[in-house]
């Protein structure tokens, strides 16, 4: 994803796409993104932006906090499929992102299992997850980004 060399099988693994808060609360909580491959900025509603941290190369320990999908990200996750991780969200932006080549791990879906609630961290805030257990979730059912 970065263009840089990397070995085959990571090469060959899923891409591991998160939701991340980037409001003034969130930002000083936020962890994780500095290991991200990309880093899309999207602006969400007014001028309220959040981050899609995507992961190949290299796994984040902790990614978060983790927050909802919206509408747009569907277009932005059909280039690169893998995962897409996200905490609860509009119904039309569920089911917009069902039509795209993502496999989705998110509270609604997976419940509890794959996230870190780090103590301390308060909703909406208080959602992690570490992107190798994330990749985990997801099985087989991901698929690895295409060559561009």
């Amino acid at each position: 994803m970065t263009g840089l060399p990397v070995a085959a099988d990571v090469a060959g693994r899923p891409l591991v796409s998160v939701k991340v808060d980037n409001s003034d609360d969130g930002r000083v909580q936020e962890v994780g993104i500095d290991k991200a491959d990309v880093l899309v900025e999207e602006k969400v509603e007014g001028t309220v932006t959040r981050f899609i941290a995507m992961f190949q190369g290299e796994d984040a320990d902790l990614v978060g906090p983790i927050r909802s999908v919206r509408a747009t990200d569907a277009n932005i996750l059909s280039a690169f499929g893998g995962v897409f991780t996200y905490s609860g969200g509009a119904p039309i932006a569920v089911r917009t992102l069902a039509k795209t080549p993502v496999t989705q791990v998110s509270e609604d879906k997976s419940g509890a299992k794959p996230f870190t609630y780090p103590s301390g961290k308060h909703r909406p805030y208080a959602t992690y997850a570490r992107t190798k257990r994330l990749r985990d979730e997801a099985k087989k059912d991901a698929k690895a980004p295409p060559q561009f």
